[in-house]
């Protein structure tokens, strides 16, 4: 089902990165510190790798359709975080911006 096609997803888009290192001078891969490269892990697998088998799960659990309602919700989410965590400013066209999704999300969660 779903997960199987998220794992090959992933699988071929390693494998894709692996013939993109082939193609890459050896000396620039290991130019960086463990660190960056610990960064770089940890948003490949928090940022993509996650979200990609949570999609599966919800998609299996509650339908491709209120999977892809609740996916609207991400901005909303997003400048949420950004304003609590990061200290971005809210401005009155990021509230209308945001009350257009939360309307659209509840329209079309109505139908």
């Amino acid at each position: 089902g779903a997960g199987l096609f998220t794992s090959l997803a992933m699988v071929s888009s390693c494998l894709f990165t692996q013939i993109n290192l082939l193609h890459t001078p050896a000396q620039t891969i290991f130019e960086y510190s463990t660190g960056v490269y610990g960064y770089a892990f940890a948003l490949a697998f928090f940022s993509t790798v996650i979200p990609s088998y949570a999609m599966s799960a919800a998609i299996a659990r509650i339908g491709s359709e209120r999977t892809a309602i609740t996916g609207t919700t991400g901005p909303l989410f997003t400048t949420l975080l950004a304003v609590w965590i990061l200290g971005e400013t809210l401005t009155v066209y990021h509230l209308i911006g945001l009350t257009l999704v939360v309307i659209g999300v509840y329209l079309i969660s109505k139908k």
